[in-house]
């Protein structure tokens, strides 16, 4: 999926760090082409790539991989030593526990450890925040970070059983949904970890150095703009729902969902409620996302924009972008062209 947005949330937690030595979060947007309306409008949403080139920006500006949201700055080059380290492994179990050993080594706030079972392999970690730090996204983050570079090392999707989180569930619990690919995930927990099937863990590493040179150019970037497969029929629902879009089925019904997914539409109803989720939002988020990506990246009259997200009236997707941002789509734009 390559339009998932990402909640203002997330963009005012990961500036904490910025902001506690003295950085103005509006500067550091506005050089990032980020509208500053960001910060107060949490309707707005950010693309995945700009987030990924802000989080770049910050690690850069702060000469620190945790983004000044730890109580020690984490070394620059911390993450490349972590990635050669895992290259090396025979299996992705032993890079789980490399990358245990490199964190404890490296690290001074956060440490790690794993555990595995017949059926299970966890890794999980400790970290000391930064006392002005207010959310626990770093750690968050982190296990994200985890879970992208060892699906990029196998060159294959890897499956999270769950993942655990001490923090007490956020208001925008929902937007993790896309963070862990649809999995699980718990809140007030009794560890912060995040587990696989111990099969998936038997995978081999398939990367080689040239390639890891090249993810190295643009790490943030490479991982957290990663393609989202996922054994999720959300996410899965969500994947074809894009397609539909951008192919010009404008309008993808849940009759043809469930011949595409060949099963019946009670059926996929069904589940995706166990996932939190109707047909109707999930339509809905897509169609959202993707006018954030077609309004800021496109060059397209806001008519053709609503035309190819499946309304018949330019009208109605206007009323549509306002109810989801409170503003207008050419309102929006403009914002993203004078920064």
């Amino acid at each position: 999926m390559k339009s998932v947005t990402v909640a203002p949330a997330f963009i005012k937690a990961m500036l904490e760090g910025a902001v506690s030595k003295g950085y103005n979060a509006e500067d550091i947007l506005e050089a990032q082409g980020i509208p500053v309306q960001t910060l107060y409008n949490e309707r707005l949403r950010v693309s995945s790539e700009d987030f990924a080139r802000l989080s770049q920006s910050l690690t850069v500006l702060l000469r620190d991989e945790t983004m000044g949201l730890l109580a020690e700055p984490q070394k620059m080059g911390t993450f490349k030593l972590l990635a050669r380290a895992s290259i090396g492994s025979r299996t992705l179990a032993e890079s789980l526990r490399q990358w245990k050993d490199g964190i404890n080594l490296l690290a001074g706030s956060i440490s790690g450890y794993t555990q595995f079972t017949d059926d299970i392999g966890t890794y999980a970690i400790d970290a000391q925040l930064a006392s002005t730090t207010t959310t626990s996204y770093i750690i968050e983050s982190s296990l994200c970070a985890l879970h992208r570079t060892h699906c990029w090392l196998a060159g294959d999707f890897i499956p999270i059983q769950q993942v655990q989180l001490r923090t007490p569930m956020p208001s925008y619990a929902s937007e993790y949904r896309y963070m862990f690919f649809g999995a699980p995930v718990l809140f007030e927990q009794k560890r912060n970890a995040i587990s696989f099937p111990r099969e998936s863990l038997l995978l081999e590493p398939q990367r080689n150095m040239d390639e890891l040179d090249e993810l190295l150019r643009r790490p943030q970037e490479s991982i957290l703009t990663q393609a989202r497969h996922s054994t999720s029929v959300s996410i899965k629902l969500r994947e074809w729902m894009e397609r539909c879009f951008r192919q010009g089925s404008n309008n993808p019904q849940l009759p043809l969902a469930a011949i595409h997914f060949g099963t019946t539409p009670q059926t996929l109803r069904r589940r995706l409620k166990t996932e939190g989720y109707s047909f109707q939002q999930l339509k809905e988020d897509t169609r959202r996302d993707l006018a954030f990506h077609l309004i800021t990246n496109k060059h397209l009259k806001i008519e053709a924009v609503a035309f190819e997200l499946g309304f018949t009236e330019a009208s109605n997707f206007i009323r549509a972008f306002k109810g989801w941002t409170g503003m207008t789509p050419l309102a929006y734009r403009n914002l993203r062209r004078h920064g």
